[in-house]
């Protein structure tokens, strides 16, 4: 079913990089003056569009599922997948963290020990997330944990059965939603306020790598459930902007028309993977690698170390030009636990793991 995917890996490193900085705009320039200053600064209007990069989240989201099924489709098991999960997502949660705390410590804001321990069990949520960020880490561990299920058959067979069932139980919560009906439990489970995200990555997934000779039944089903998913994901945007809650549609004077063309944008921009891939040039790799590796570490580490310098530092005019030095800083920072312990590390790690596994007899 799928071909080789180095070329369409590094495109997407370069659409992480684009999230992710997206995400960052939106933090520094809205949403530190929103949820610390009571309204958006004077500064906001160097960057207009910075308000909407908040999506980025959602790009992210999708770049995931597209990335996620691949790993799935290439893993000999469950447990080669979560170890490859858990390698590429914990050395460097567990770094991030730390510098955080240390950082907060030191600009004199309590972190406790427990609280500390719950964040990087992921149970920040119950003791009080460190960072504001790391919400998405636990929405990305109940999709690894759900698309896991597809080892309990074949995945190359029912991966696309499986995102079908996933999006029918996404359209029933919905509906009960808007019938105020609620079942909490379903609700955090299948995540139908973010899920549409990760099945349309994982469906532009198959639909970059499947091979339709004589199987244009399969074709429509596959477009149609894309289709299907994308309505999904505007509608869950729609909610999310227009919720009583934040009401982000008028607070940041969103276009809904801009909010639905940038996420359309995500969709043409991640199904022509294949094409765009062919525009980078090998000599361009390990940069855009290096950039696309960047971007975890950035997304952990910005958010709350920037708003202590901001807090720290802000003064009038001044303030803008910090904005820029702390993107640059934070930036800097990522690139060194990205290359110094990410790059270096997580193979050492992984292999390690494996060993283990191989000597308690699993396989």
């Amino acid at each position: 079913m799928l071909k080789d995917k180095l070329n369409r890996l590094h495109f997407l490193d370069a659409l992480r990089f684009i999230a992710a900085s997206m995400v960052v705009f939106y933090h520094y320039f809205y949403f530190y003056f929103l949820s610390l200053k009571g309204g958006v600064d004077s500064s906001a209007l160097l960057v207009p569009s910075a308000r909407y990069g908040f999506l980025g989240v959602y790009l992210f989201f999708m770049i995931s599922g597209y990335v996620i099924s691949i790993s799935v489709l290439n893993s000999k098991n469950i447990i080669n997948f979560a170890v490859s999960r858990a390698v590429r997502l914990y050395p460097t949660f567990l770094i991030c963290c730390s510098i955080t705390v240390i950082l907060a410590l030191v600009f004199n804001e309590s972190v406790g020990l427990l609280q500390y321990f719950l964040n990087i069990i992921f149970l920040g949520s119950v003791g009080g997330a460190i960072d504001g960020t790391y919400w998405t880490l636990a929405v990305e561990l109940r999709f690894y944990i759900l698309i896991s299920l597809v080892f309990l058959f074949n995945p190359q067979r029912h991966i696309f059965a499986f995102m079908v069932f996933w999006i029918f139980v996404c359209l029933i919560l919905h509906v009960m939603d808007f019938f105020n009906i609620n079942i909490r439990l379903l609700n955090i489970v299948f995540m139908p306020n973010y899920s549409p995200f990760f099945i349309s990555g994982a469906l532009l997934c198959m639909l970059n790598n499947t091979n339709y000779n004589g199987r244009k039944v399969f074709f429509v089903a596959l477009m149609s459930s894309l289709i299907f998913s994308y309505i999904l994901s505007l509608y869950a945007i729609y909610k999310y902007i227009t919720d009583v809650d934040y009401n982000l549609i008028a607070v940041l004077n969103l276009n809904i028309s801009t909010v639905y063309a940038l996420v359309s944008l995500f969709y043409l921009l991640i199904s022509l993977t294949e094409y765009f891939s062919k525009f980078i040039d090998r000599k361009y790799f390990l940069c855009v690698s290096i950039l696309g590796g960047t971007t975890y570490p950035l997304y952990l580490l910005h958010e709350r170390i920037g708003f202590m310098i901001f807090n720290g530092f802000f003064n009038g005019s001044a303030g803008y030009a910090l904005i820029y030095i702390t993107m640059f800083l934070i930036f800097f920072v990522s690139l060194f636990v990205h290359t110094m312990f990410e790059r270096r590390f997580s193979f050492l790690i992984k292999n390690k793991v494996h060993v283990l596994i191989s000597k308690i007899g699993i396989k």
